[in-house]
C-alpha cells in the first residue's frame, strides 16, 4: 500500500508544472490549463483567453491563477473564471520558465522566446498589471528555475544561481561548486535549498547563512543618498549614450533625464512622490526611496 502509483487522468500532451491548492489541483501543459476539484478523478481544460497554449509554469496567489507560456507571456484567471487575461505590461521576455509569489510581489524567470540565449528576471508588485526588469546581472541571461523563501528569492540560470532579499535591487551569485548545465529546478527544507541540474542530479546549498550582509550590487549604478529627499546623486560606469529613466513600483516611468559627460551626476527629484523607484540606464537597474 502507497508503494504503487495509479494513474490519475489520461494526457496526450506534455505536462510542465503542477500545483495543489487545498482540494483542487492545477496542471499546466502543452495543450494548456487543466484543473480538478475531486482529486484528479475528473480534469476541466480552461484555454479561453490563451494567445498560446503551451503552459509551462503555474502560481497561485490569493484569488487569482497565474500561468506562463512558452511563447506569448503571462496570463491571470480567477480561481472559478472561464477566460484568462494576457498581462504583459514591461514584460520583454515572453518566455516564462518560473513563477514565484512573494506576499505581494510576483517574480518571473524568462528567457527570449526566439532566442534562448537571453533572458531577464522580472518582478510585479501589483499581481501582473506591470512588470519591471530587474536582472541581476548586466548581460542578460537565461533563467529557468525561481522559488521564494520568506522574502528570500532564487533564481536559476545555466550554472548560475543568484539570490536577493530587496526585491532585486541587490543580488549575490551563489554558484561555488555548481556545474556548467541549466539549473532546471528548486526546493527549500529545512534552511537547504536543493537544485536539479540537467545531466548532473540533485545539490544542495545551506542558506541559513545567506543574508542581506553577504549581497553584492550586480549593477555599475550607486544612487546616494538612499533614502533620499530632493536630489540624488547618481555615479555610473555605463554607456554614457543611454538615457536615464525612473520608474515608480507599478512600471510606470515617471521620469526621464538625459545623461551629462560627467559619471556623477545629480537629479532632481522634488517633483516624485513619496515611495520607492527604480533608476534604469541601460540594461542596469538601481533602486532608491524617496523620503
Amino acid at each position: 500500500m502507497g508503494r504503487t502509483w495509479t494513474t490519475k487522468g489520461q494526457f496526450t500532451s506534455e505536462l510542465h508544472d503542477i500545483k495543489v491548492i487545498g482540494d483542487t489541483i492545477y496542471l499546466g501543459s502543452t495543450d494548456g490549463f487543466f484543473k480538478s476539484i475531486n482529486k484528479g478523478i475528473d480534469w476541466v481544460q480552461i484555454n479561453d483567453g490563451f494567445k498560446s497554449n503551451n503552459i509551462f509554469s503555474l502560481g497561485v496567489k490569493d484569488n487569482n491563477i497565474f500561468a506562463g507560456s512558452f511563447t506569448t507571456g503571462f496570463y491571470s484567471i480567477e480561481k472559478n473564471g472561464t477566460e484568462w487575461i494576457q498581462m504583459n505590461s514591461g514584460l520583454t521576455f515572453k518566455r516564462i520558465y518560473g513563477i514565484a509569489i512573494d506576499k505581494s510581489d510576483v517574480y518571473l524567470a524568462t528567457c527570449m522566446e526566439n532566442n534562448v540565449s537571453n533572458g531577464c528576471v522580472f518582478l510585479s508588485v501589483d499581481s501582473g498589471l506591470n512588470w519591471l526588469d530587474i536582472n541581476p546581472t548586466p548581460e542578460q541571461e537565461r533563467f529557468y528555475s525561481i522559488i521564494n523563501d520568506n522574502n528570500k528569492v532564487f533564481v536559476g540560470g545555466f550554472g548560475k544561481v543568484f539570490f536577493t532579499e530587496n526585491k532585486g535591487n541587490s543580488w549575490a551569485k551563489i554558484s561555488v561548486g555548481l556545474p556548467n548545465s541549466t539549473v532546471l529546478s528548486f526546493t527549500i527544507l529545512d534552511n537547504y535549498l536543493y537544485a536539479t541540474i540537467q545531466d548532473h542530479g540533485v545539490y544542495k546549498l545551506d542558506i541559513s547563512a545567506v543574508g542581506v550582509e553577504e549581497l553584492t550590487t550586480a549593477t555599475n549604478i550607486n544612487i546616494s543618498p538612499n533614502p533620499a529627499g530632493d536630489f540624488i546623486t547618481m555615479k555610473r560606469g555605463v554607456d554614457e549614450t543611454s538615457e536615464i529613466a525612473i520608474y515608480n513600483t507599478l512600471g510606470e516611468r515617471v521620469m526621464t533625464v538625459e545623461q551629462t559627460p560627467s559619471s556623477v551626476q545629480q537629479i532632481n527629484i522634488s517633483a516624485l512622490s513619496k515611495g520607492m523607484y527604480f533608476v534604469k540606464v541601460g540594461g542596469e537597474t538601481a533602486k532608491f526611496v524617496k523620503l
